[in-house]
């Protein structure tokens, strides 16, 4: 392996090290409930072109009993989630707008895209 093997392999490693902190440090200091679907925010005209795709707007409340509403960051192809419909969620106590649905893309897409990119690194630092 060369210097350049030996460098992408590292940044490698670190952004493998990164995504995992950054998993560790969300389940460490968020919070799980059950939220429910008040809406869906469309995100194109029904007249346009592209597929049109919602995004759920949530309301919860927290352990503290305070109630909280999100829009999701995630949008959908289609209106998976009726009106009323209970939804996983997961929030910070003391962030009010870290609040998230609590699915596996959702969720962890940033954290899986950093070890899938960590991974790609090491493996090119591996072939160098």
């Amino acid at each position: 392996m060369s210097g350049w093997g030996i460098f992408f392999a590292a940044f490698g490693v670190s952004m493998g090290l990164a995504a995992l902190v950054l998993l560790v440090i969300d389940l460490m200091k968020s919070r799980k409930t059950t939220g429910t679907v008040i809406g869906n925010k469309s995100a194109y005209a029904a007249d346009s072109l592209a597929a049109e795709v919602y995004a759920p707007t949530i309301r919860f409340k927290t352990e503290a009993g305070e109630t909280r509403t999100f829009q999701s960051i995630c949008y959908f192809s289609s209106d998976p989630h009726p009106k009323g419909d209970p939804i996983p969620v997961r929030y910070h106590p003391t962030n009010k707008k870290l609040n998230g649905i609590n699915r596996l893309i959702p969720r962890f897409f940033l954290i899986v895209i950093f070890g899938f990119f960590g991974l790609a690194f090491i493996s090119l630092g591996m072939q160098i």
